[in-house]
């Protein structure tokens, strides 16, 4: 399942989120797709509400929450399920850069396409059809 605590600190995370919600800082959204217009689609809302939908959903999440560590673009990203967020279950994705300034690089926050198997034994389901936010036809 990949090693078992996160690489970034969730009240390091909490803090960054918090000032981009404040304006202060800057969130990434790397992967457009499968967060700003995955929750676009999902919560039927604007892509700057999308946004901040998304940092407020970091700030909900617990360590009970931590996935697993994944690799991507050569880089280590936690991967963590996030319970009933605006009643659905999401899949978030992201790690923290200190380049140029500290930002939280945001690579996926969108419903969860399949079941996932938290360490603490929680499964947490799919509680939206993936074909309503991927752009197809449902």
């Amino acid at each position: 399942m990949g090693i078992s605590k996160p690489k970034f600190s969730l009240t390091e995370v909490k803090r960054l989120a918090q000032e981009y919600l404040d304006g202060k800082r800057t969130i990434k959204f790397t992967a457009p797709r499968k967060s700003t217009e995955a929750v676009v689609a999902v919560l039927l809302c604007a892509a700057n509400l999308a946004n901040r939908k998304i940092a407020t959903g970091l700030l909900a999440l617990k360590e009970v929450d931590f996935h697993k560590r994944v690799w991507q673009w050569d880089d280590v990203f936690d991967e963590y399920g996030l319970e009933n967020y605006e009643e659905y279950n999401w899949y978030v994705k992201f790690c923290i850069v200190n380049d140029e300034g500290e930002y939280i690089e945001e690579v996926s926050f969108h419903p969860l396409d399949k079941e996932m198997i938290l360490p603490d034994g929680r499964t947490l389901s799919v509680s939206h059809k993936a074909s309503n936010w991927k752009g197809q036809n449902p």
